[in-house]
Formats: structure tokens, sequence, C-alpha cells
């Protein structure tokens, strides 16, 4: 696991893997689309350190990126299928929508 992400981005990806275990049950499949998806390509520099988080970050359109327990969390909910199709209204950063097309 961790593989696809860059060094310093795996210590912040396996704490929030840690966390989402820590609530139940996470499926596979959105764990891998989530590290096929680096969060730090949808923030400012400033935040790549903490780009997996819980916390909310501004995105530079003036809008804020969700945590990444709160993401993943809703995609959970969702219970995507292959070949489902979503609307995403509001998308900010477009993170999300990548994460769910995974």
């Amino acid at each position: 696991m961790n593989q696809g992400l860059p060094i310093d981005d795996r210590e912040g990806f396996a704490a929030f893997l840690l966390r989402l275990r820590g609530r139940g049950t996470v499926p596979k499949a959105l764990i891998a689309a989530f590290e096929a998806t680096p969060r730090r390509g949808f923030l400012a520099a400033q935040f790549h350190q903490i780009a997996w988080s819980d916390r909310m970050l501004p995105i530079e359109c003036g809008e804020a990126i969700e945590g990444a327990d709160m993401q993943a969390a809703v995609i959970a909910a969702l219970t995507i299928e292959q070949g489902n199709r979503v609307l995403e209204i509001g998308t900010g950063s477009g993170y999300t929508s990548v994460v769910m097309t995974r």
C-alpha cells in the first residue's frame, strides 16, 4: 500500500487510513481510489504537508476542500458501483469527483 504516493505523502496517507479503519470497514476500492488520486495536486503548496488531514483546507477559487475523512465518509455512503453516473454540484477543486471516477 502507498507505493504510488510520493514519499512525503505516505505518512499522512497512512494516518488517514488509520482514522478510517478506526471508524469501521472501509471498502478496498475506496482506499485504492484515494491512493490513486494525490490530494496535494488540488491544494496550494503551503497545504501539502496536511493534505490528508481531516480539516477543511482553502483552495484557490476562494472555496474550501473538505477534509479527507469527510470526503471518504460521503463517497462510502453513496455506495457507487461501476457504471453509475453521479452529478456533483459545487465541485470546488474537483477532487471528490476524480476519486469517485476511480
